[in-house]
């Protein structure tokens, strides 16, 4: 299944990817925890599987984040996770957010589909308040 996440994720993002000019610049396979590198005029992008945690995610960063497996630093200060850019689950404190389950997909590419998805409501925020002109 890992093989083949890279070309999922291109092909389910392309549409964003293409429209908003974001090209590959990074991809690294690190015991099957795979990480993608995006990085576009205005900001980055980063999609990972992870078979430990169980879930493939997205995060966009500012330009000046890292590419490198050092991002877990900047988690919160260049790389935000698109869900919370999304508003999910916003106003929870963080005991009710530990609380809830975690959302179950049927597949890795309903999954990637359910990124894209909110890769569309978040991206505009994420613009509006971590880039400058």
């Amino acid at each position: 299944m890992s093989d083949d996440f890279p070309s999922m994720v291109e092909t389910i993002f392309s549409p964003f990817l293409g429209g908003h000019g974001f090209q590959l610049i990074s991809s690294t396979d690190n015991h099957g925890e795979i990480n993608l590198v995006f990085e576009s005029p205005a900001c980055k992008m980063r999609v990972y599987m992870s078979p430990r945690g169980g879930e493939s995610n997205c995060l966009l960063g500012t330009k000046d984040a890292t590419n490198s497996d050092d991002w877990l630093a900047e988690r919160g200060t260049r790389w935000f996770y698109l869900r919370s850019l999304a508003g999910i689950n916003a106003g929870l404190s963080v005991s009710e957010l530990l609380a809830l389950p975690p959302p179950r997909y049927a597949s890795t590419r309903e999954e990637v589909l359910d990124l894209s998805r909110l890769l569309e409501k978040g991206y505009q925020s994420f613009l509006h308040s971590n880039t400058r002109s």
